[in-house]
């Protein structure tokens, strides 16, 4: 799983809970990893709260939707779109982008590429290929076809550069969903680096009840002065999805924004649409948002580092930076951190199938995290 610590420029994990920037919400330090801006005891509980930095293990209590349990015909209409909605097969909505040449996707990444990068996800062993009732998916669900169809609705993906840039941004893409979605062990067959893509859902949170931990309370996308509202919906989670293993409400909304999904009412429909599931992957590698680049244009070299970069140690545009944007504020900044060691070892690994350099900088132990 990862967690985008982007949002939380009020309130940020740095040893000390600094005060929130809006003189209406104050700071409140849980433990190490808990911190949180909320109203103060003279403001108004609105629904201007930031989101919670928290741990995989510390609990957030999922804050209800206004009104779902109002009675009422427009409610029941209201309830009644809610499911046809979930019923209705996901369509993706390709988001505007800038002038890019994807080409041919064959040309970066070949189906014998694929199976090569991913020979075990489909073991026994791995439940990405898995209902949830535990039967097999017909045809796979993390398959080449379904990649690439993501894959084309997003035409800067994979479409800058040279031919060697652009499979360098594959072997890190690819790199870091195996990451976030490894089976692998040190003795497993094939080597640890061969069983990306092994899971669709976060091990543990499969029945949607143990891991309501991912709800940040309040509204933390208005909190942080976006233009669409993430207020948890009740009765269900934000666990880790898809390949990128896309987690918290304040993910999950703006994605579904961009994608023309409802993921905020139906997370669930990344772990039921193979498509989507990589839609979702692939947003947010080529979404940035605020301060924070694009992993995309970090391998690509189009990103300019800002004077707070700089002094954070983030100079450069290498592997090292995206495990930054991806989960730097629980990885980064650490030696020889085994979170990043997985990384790496799948892009060097993903790199010389893919025939090109991997280059330096494959770590972030000397970078301050974004969030």
């Amino acid at each position: 799983f990862f967690l985008w610590l982007g949002l939380l420029e009020n309130c940020q994990k740095d040893g000390v809970c600094r005060r929130c920037s809006n003189p209406a919400f104050e700071c409140v330090k849980g433990n190490d990893w808990y911190y949180q801006c909320k109203p103060k005891e003279e403001a108004p509980a609105t629904a201007e709260t930031a989101a919670v930095a928290a741990a995989p293990d510390q609990v957030t209590v999922v804050a209800p939707t206004e009104g779902l349990e109002a009675g009422g015909e427009a409610d029941e209409e209201a309830e009644a779109e809610q499911v046809a909605e979930a019923e209705t097969e996901a369509q993706v909505v390709t988001p505007v982008a800038e002038d890019c040449d994807q080409g041919n996707i064959g040309d970066i990444i070949t189906e014998d590429d694929w199976e090569d990068l991913f020979p075990y996800r489909n073991d026994p062993a791995c439940k990405s290929n898995k209902n949830a009732d535990g039967s097999e998916i017909e045809g796979g669900f993390y398959e080449y076809d379904k990649f690439v169809s993501a894959a084309k609705r997003f035409p800067c993906f994979l479409g800058q550069g040279d031919e060697s840039t652009r499979k360098k941004e594959a072997a890190a893409f690819l790199a870091q969903i195996s990451h976030e979605t490894t089976g692998g062990w040190s003795t497993a067959p094939g080597g640890a680096q061969s069983w990306g893509l092994c899971w669709k859902e976060e091990v543990g949170c499969e029945d949607a009840v143990s891991c309501a931990q991912y709800c940040a309370a309040g509204d933390p996308c208005l909190a942080a002065g976006e233009e669409l509202n993430c207020p948890c919906t009740a009765g269900k989670t934000y666990h880790g999805r898809g390949p990128m293993q896309l987690s918290w409400n304040y993910n999950y909304a703006p994605a579904g924004d961009a994608l023309g999904v409802d993921l905020l009412n139906n997370p669930e429909l990344i772990t039921q649409d193979p498509e989507l599931a990589f839609s979702t992957g692939i947003y947010f590698w080529m979404q940035p948002r605020g301060s924070i680049p694009s992993a995309h244009s970090v391998m690509t070299g189009s990103w300019t580092p800002t004077q707070a970069d700089i002094a954070a140690g983030r100079t450069a545009s290498n592997f090292g930076t995206t495990t930054n944007i991806i989960n730097g504020g629980l990885e980064c900044g650490i030696p020889n951190d085994y979170r990043v060691e997985d990384r790496v070892l799948y892009f060097e690994r993903y790199a010389e199938i893919f025939e090109v350099d991997p280059g330096t900088g494959l770590r972030c132990e000397d970078q301050g995290s974004f969030g």
